[in-house]
């Protein structure tokens, strides 16, 4: 860029010295007096307003990527904040359906528990029920006996 603006000023010098023949090279530089040293001058501000302008428009180009790595961060920090929180939830659901499951399976256990308290009762209530009818039968029996015995020993005094 810079080699293209010189080569662009020593053009224009060479167009100047064929406009005016009063040029003269002095030191190797083309000399006219005020009207080249204006003419350098112009040349001189119109590249440190070419090189300003390329400065801001650096300067831009810095600040607009430094603003969207600001905005990437931002949105990386987001990022990272929504997948924690994703992963809080989670844990939390997790932590509730094992919570849940413990429940279940204890009301389960407590269910069961019953219905064993439950099958031993009617087991032991059976259990006096047969005794009791045992004991029933047997008396009936021993009474029976006693009878028979009274009959028979009846008979015979008679």
């Amino acid at each position: 860029m810079q080699s293209e603006r010189l080569g662009l000023l020593v053009q224009e010098l060479k167009a100047l010295q064929e406009e005016d023949p009063k040029l003269v090279e002095w030191n190797g530089v083309l000399d006219d007096g005020w009207m080249l040293g204006k003419r350098i001058e112009q040349l001189v501000l119109d590249e440190q307003l070419v090189l300003d302008e390329q400065l801001v428009l650096d300067e831009q180009l810095v600040l607009d990527e430094q603003l969207v790595l600001d905005e990437q961060l931002v949105l990386d920090e987001q990022l990272v904040l929504d997948e924690q929180l994703v992963l809080d939830e989670q844990l939390v659901l997790d932590e509730q359906l094992v919570l849940d499951e413990q429940l279940v399976l204890d009301e389960q256990l407590v269910l069961d528990e019953q219905l064993v308290l439950d099958e031993q009762l009617v087991l032991d209530e059976q259990l006096v029920l047969d005794e009791q009818l045992v004991l029933d039968e047997q008396l009936v029996l021993d009474e029976q006996l006693v009878l028979d015995e009274q009959l028979v020993l009846d008979e015979q005094l008679v």
